[in-house]
């Protein structure tokens, strides 16, 4: 008669809840990266040049002229108890001069100061706190 039958479980749609869900974490991921501006960083100096991570592969090219920008100070969002960074400060503008490597991995960029003074970085040999951008329009 129909009353008080059994009810199956159905795996196939959890199945689909979860794959949507990865769907939708994915794209929002990958949007969220795409809003950011590429950001690279400072590896050394070595004869007069910076040594900065990314090449070809990031379509870097000699003649671009990036912002160098020393990271901004960390500190916790008492509304979400998450730690976040403070925009960093422009310190100096930077010219690619050389792109080298063959694969995305070991692709490095010599770069020299445009303007600005990073002496004291150089000095230390601390890049730890400093980063490049496409400048600002």
């Amino acid at each position: 008669m129909g009353v008080g039958g059994k009810a199956g479980y159905n795996g196939q749609l959890n199945d689909k809840a979860i794959d949507a869900a990865i769907s939708d974490l994915t794209s929002n991921i990958i949007e969220n990266m795409l809003d950011r501006p590429w950001k690279g960083y400072i590896l050394g100096y070595e004869d007069g040049s910076l040594i900065t991570s990314g090449g070809k592969s990031q379509n870097i090219k000699s003649g671009d002229k990036f912002d160098l920008y020393k990271e901004g100070k960390k500190v916790k969002n008492p509304q979400t108890n998450m730690m976040m960074n403070l925009p960093g400060k422009k310190i100096a503008t930077i010219e690619i001069e050389a792109t080298l490597g063959d694969t995305p991995d070991t692709e490095v960029s010599l770069a020299s100061i445009v303007d600005g003074n990073i002496k004291s970085y150089i000095d230390s040999k601390d890049y730890s706190k400093l980063y490049i951008q496409v400048g600002k329009k």
